[in-house]
């Protein structure tokens, strides 16, 4: 009987033990598993960063990544990738450019706790991110130095400047001064965060501003946040082009990322688009076109102009145009350019160009047009001059570019 005692109590004792170990284990593996996920969230908000960092948009991961507590040392680590929409690695210099959704980021991540080799716990988890985009500006010019209209120019939208904007001509001659009209949705108003001074008068009797005219105002930033782009030119000699009749430039010729380009007088520099979804990314250092030539985009896309110099477009030509050079929607053809003022060299200049239809957007320098009569679009840079006989019309259709930080959570889910 004692015996019998013995071996049945010895058996629940067994039985206490293995369920007490189950449930340390249990614990164990609970504890693990919340440490990896931990460490695999963490490795996404890591990603995060990167992505938002300077150059960051060609961020594509990296593995064994370790994360340690400073009393009880390597906790565990994480691996992370981030791909574009379509499952390639983003590149330089416009990184998922070619994926159908360029502003997408996938980021996975991974934790191991507490290493690779031996995972006491794994979790990976799988976020989806959107880069913040601008679809419309507020203004058809906007200077954030300064802008100066001449006399003879007008300008049909807003105007706006972080400092000063003037307006030039001679009152004694009043079809001769510089005027700012309503047109296409806007009043027709000059903002600025200094002072506007019009050589007439900005309200009556020469009514120069068509709209409200703000001087000082409140806080003084006026012209948007563009979102942050980037210019990379090649730097070998072989990135030249020089002294060109005709020059296309396609994503299937392979010939996007150029250094030095001149068009000749009566050209022709095609920019070639094969879908509606294609952004077409290129990147000049310099591009000289001469006279009585044509910028074109064919094909139903959209192309975005990254230029780290100057741009100079000089008399009778046609910037941005079909085909068969009639006008495409401005926001088709966007310039980002990086540039600075070199003297008189400003960053963009057009010289008496027929037409023009594009966004131009230089924050770093100016933005010069002289003489450029019937032109659409939005122009944004540091500063910007409409010369004589100027007529400028604010048009937006189709723009949209992204840029800026990758902001906007799409998804987030555990991957099992």
């Amino acid at each position: 009987m004692v015996l019998l005692f013995l071996v049945a109590a010895g058996a629940l004792t067994v039985a206490v033990l293995d369920g007490l170990l189950g449930e340390i284990q249990g614990a164990l593996a609970y504890r693990h598993a919340v440490q990896a996920l931990a460490l695999a969230e963490a490795g996404a908000h890591y990603a995060v960063a990167t992505i938002n960092g300077t150059g960051g948009s060609a961020y594509a991961g990296e593995t064994d990544r370790a994360v340690t507590h400073p009393t009880t040392g390597q906790i565990g680590l994480f691996d992370v990738t981030v791909r574009c929409s379509d499952g390639s690695v983003p590149a330089t210099p416009s990184p998922c450019a070619a994926a159908p959704q360029p502003d997408l980021r996938v980021i996975t991540s991974t934790g191991f706790v507490p290493n690779k080799t031996t995972p006491l716990g794994r979790r990976t988890v799988v976020v989806t991110l959107r880069q913040g985009s601008m679809t419309s500006l507020t203004f058809a010019v906007c200077g954030v130095d300064g802008v100066t209209l001449d006399r003879d120019t007008a300008t049909y939208g807003n105007v706006g400047s972080d400092q000063n904007i003037s307006l030039k001509g001679p009152p004694q001659t009043e079809g001769s001064l510089a005027r700012i009209y309503a047109y296409n949705g806007q009043a027709g108003d000059a903002t600025a965060g200094g002072t506007v001074s019009c050589s007439g008068s900005c309200g009556g009797p020469y009514n120069q501003v068509a709209g409200t005219t703000t001087n000082n105002y409140p806080g003084g930033r006026v012209c948007p946040t563009l979102p942050a782009f980037s210019c990379t030119p090649a730097v070998d000699a072989s990135g030249d082009r020089l002294n060109q009749n005709s020059l296309t430039i396609s994503a299937a010729s392979g010939n996007t990322v150029l250094r030095d380009v001149t068009m000749n007088s009566n050209s022709t520099l095609t920019f070639e688009t094969t879908s509606a979804s294609e952004i077409l990314e290129v990147h000049f250092r310099t591009l000289i076109v001469g006279q009585s030539s044509r910028v074109r985009i064919t094909g139903p896309g959209k192309v975005v102009l990254h230029l780290a110099g100057r741009m100079e477009i000089n008399q009778g030509t046609l910037f941005g145009v079909d085909g068969a050079d009639a006008d495409i929607a401005p926001g088709r053809l966007v310039v980002e350019s990086c540039a600075t003022d070199s003297g008189t060299d400003y960053a963009v200049e057009f010289h008496q160009t027929e037409r023009i239809n594009g966004i131009i957007l230089a924050p770093n320098g100016r933005v010069q047009l002289d003489q450029a009569s019937l032109s659409r679009g939005a122009v944004q840079a540091r500063t910007v001059g409409l010369d004589r006989n100027t007529q400028f019309q604010f048009d937006t259709t189709s723009f949209a570019i992204s840029g800026g930080a990758f902001n906007t959570l799409i998804s987030w889910r555990e991957q099992p």
